[in-house]
């Protein structure tokens, strides 16, 4: 059997929590997948750029996991 660790997913929660604040209180809006990829067809200007990044740093992070 398995040992359960509740620090690891505590810390990707916490992760999430900041990043999804972070967004909302310094650009207005809401970190919902959906909507961020919605948005980028077709691209709207400088809003796409941190769409994109978000977009990347969500593959960039799975791909080092």
């Amino acid at each position: 059997m398995h040992s359960f660790s509740v620090a690891t997913p505590l810390l990707g929660g916490i992760l999430i929590g900041v990043a999804a604040s972070g967004l909302l209180l310094l650009n207005g809006r809401i970190a919902g997948i959906s909507g961020i990829c919605g948005e980028l067809l077709p691209p709207s200007g400088a809003d796409s750029r941190w769409r994109l990044a978000f977009i990347g740093g969500l593959i960039t992070g799975g791909l080092i996991l």
